[in-house]
């Protein structure tokens, strides 16, 4: 009787394991020229938008005007994403005169800044198990 009740546990157990965690989509629109992406994924913790702060990512849209990628070593949370388009491939994000990209660029919520960077609270989204799955358009300035 008492392995009749151990196989009954360790059956319920295991009917009762939770999915698989879904990968993040993030898809970029608005790809006009060819060039590498660089993007990185914010917690609150980071210094948003900072280079080097945030977890590093790249993406090869080729001539693609749209490019889709899967993000699987993250957990659930909230995040923000800001990014670049490298279109002369020296790996850094240009400038015009007083900080203006120079390149293509964007973040998440599709929030266009005005006079500086936003601020991670206007960038943020929740990833989670129903909600797996943003889109970025490209700003060019």
């Amino acid at each position: 009787m008492r392995n009749l009740i151990l196989m009954f546990i360790l059956f319920t157990m295991a009917a009762l394991k939770p999915g698989d965690k879904k990968d993040l989509l993030i898809t970029f629109t608005n790809i006009n020229s060819p060039g590498l992406i660089y993007f990185g994924m914010y917690k609150r913790s980071d210094a948003f938008p900072k280079a080097n702060s945030g977890k590093p990512y790249i993406a090869d849209p080729g001539t693609k005007n749209s490019v889709t990628v899967k993000i699987s070593d993250i957990e659930y949370g909230e995040y923000a994403v800001a990014l670049f388009q490298d279109l002369n491939g020296d790996g850094k994000m240009n400038t015009k005169i007083f900080g203006i990209p120079a390149e293509p660029f964007g973040f998440s919520n599709n929030i266009k800044p005005r006079f500086s960077a936003p601020k991670f609270d206007k960038c943020k989204f929740n990833y989670s198990e129903t909600n797996y799955s943003i889109s970025i358009k490209l700003i060019t300035m």
